[in-house]
């Protein structure tokens, strides 16, 4: 049976034996808990860059089609200027 498959609780801190497998156990929840939390940051500090690269992929995008929308407006705007120019002189 090793350290851990037995309860910290089980160990007496007055047992030198004992002593230092609660300190052993104790160090291996800490580096473990460390371990877990650079994990959980680390994937949250991938989800936000995700996050802010797609925000920044949509703002692009957004601004290409409202450019689109302007050229397009000032395109069908032209088309009605030379259409009425051209009703003015046939007409």
């Amino acid at each position: 049976m090793t350290i851990e498959q037995v309860p910290i609780e089980q160990h007496d801190p007055k047992d030198l034996l004992d002593a230092e497998a609660i300190r052993v156990l104790t160090e291996r929840t800490a580096q473990e808990a460390l371990r877990t939390s650079e994990t959980s940051l680390g994937a949250e500090l991938e989800l936000a860059r995700r996050e802010r690269e797609v925000a920044e992929h949509v703002a692009r995008h957004q601004r290409e089609a409202n450019a689109m929308m302007e050229r397009h407006e000032r395109d069908v705007a032209a088309l009605h200027e030379k259409l009425d120019a051209q009703l003015k002189k046939g007409g």
